[in-house]
């Protein structure tokens, strides 16, 4: 499944906060679907 960023960010403007791009993909993948989970390290 394909995810359009824009389209998103769109649909869930009240919702959603969009970073600068700071992250790296060390994983490989394009995309990915699942559940998704943020850990706040100190």
């Amino acid at each position: 499944m394909d995810y359009n960023t824009s389209t998103l960010c769109d649909v869930f403007a009240d919702s959603v906060d969009v970073v600068e791009p700071m992250f790296v993909s060390f994983g490989g993948r394009v995309s990915y679907g699942g559940e998704n989970y943020h850990h706040k390290m100190f």
